[in-house]
């Protein structure tokens, strides 16, 4: 049972071994080395439309 283990082992280490990447893998590209980042100016604050003033609705006068 132990010689089992020990040849099992040495097929799993030879197929590990075998199992390297062929060169025709295609890989992927380098990425683009990427160069200053220019900072765009900040636009100036559009200021919020004024809230417009509730003006309760006249009431009746009792006669």
């Amino acid at each position: 049972m132990k010689r089992l283990q020990i040849v099992s082992l040495f097929v799993l280490l030879a197929l590990a071994l075998s199992c390297k990447p062929s060169p025709a893998t295609p890989t992927a590209p380098p990425s683009p080395t990427i160069g200053p980042i220019e900072v765009l100016p900040t636009p100036t604050p559009v200021p919020p439309p004024p809230t417009p003033t509730f003006t309760p609705a006249p009431t009746a006068t009792p006669v």
